[in-house]
């Protein structure tokens, strides 16, 4: 992917250092919030429960 194209899409998705970890909605939606990291299953779920309690 050109550079120019790569920055647009860490603009839109809201990357600002990697890793990155983004929590996709069922309807396709990334959500706002940076995720966990994937080795911290706990936290992971904690979040999700967060979420669907907010809804």
């Amino acid at each position: 992917m050109p550079d120019k194209q790569q920055r647009a899409l860490e603009h839109y998705i809201g990357v600002g250092s990697y890793p990155t970890y983004k929590i996709v909605a069922p309807n396709g939606n990334l959500l706002p919030t940076e995720a966990p990291r994937p080795d911290h299953p706990e936290a992971i779920r904690n979040m999700i429960e967060k979420l669907k309690n907010n809804k």
